[in-house]
């Protein structure tokens, strides 16, 4: 694996991320545990990590290794706060509304705290992901959010801000 380049590598840790990602949706719709499907998917990413990366283990410091656990344990929250908001509600009523709100935070974050800048047509992108949400709920009028789901997009959406500034 060391011959590999930093760049393929990321590439391959961001297609297993994302397919991680849409593949954990599957035991909180199914009513399977969600502890044991938390674990097992941030264990995983561990142990692939371990595998991937274990020629750079001599190099890492104190200060990294505090950095990576508490993106773990913004990411973990992340996992397990999705799992109790699918128990409770649909998918798709969900991830459309706690990603545009994630993305206009992540994007206020980056105005806020570390002075970024965005071109026009990426203003453009954000506005439109917004706008298209927007309309995507306000034909879904029958989509209900009691408090409890409230309160769990409010969680999912600031764990999933400090996994993305850490």
């Amino acid at each position: 694996m060391s011959h590999l380049s930093w760049f393929t590598l990321s590439i391959i840790a961001m297609i297993c991320f994302g397919t991680g990602g849409a593949l954990h949706r599957f035991p909180a719709i199914h009513g399977h545990n969600r502890f044991v499907a938390s674990f097992w998917s941030v264990f995983l990413a561990f142990l692939l990590s371990v595998v991937f990366f274990f020629h750079s283990l001599a190099t890492t410091t104190r200060q990294l290794l505090a950095i990576s656990a508490l993106w773990g344990l913004f990411f973990a929250t992340t996992r397990y706060t999705y799992y109790e908001i699918f128990r409770h509600t649909e998918t798709n009523a969900i991830v459309p509304l706690t990603s545009v709100i994630q993305l206009v935070l992540s994007v206020a974050t980056g105005f806020i705290l570390f002075g970024d800048s965005v071109s026009n047509w990426q203003m453009l992108g954000i506005f439109f992901a917004v706008a298209c949400t927007l309309l995507f709920f306000s034909r879904q009028s029958g989509i209900k959010y009691t408090q409890v789901v409230i309160w769990l997009i409010s969680l999912v959406t600031v764990s999933s801000l400090g996994y993305k500034i850490v």
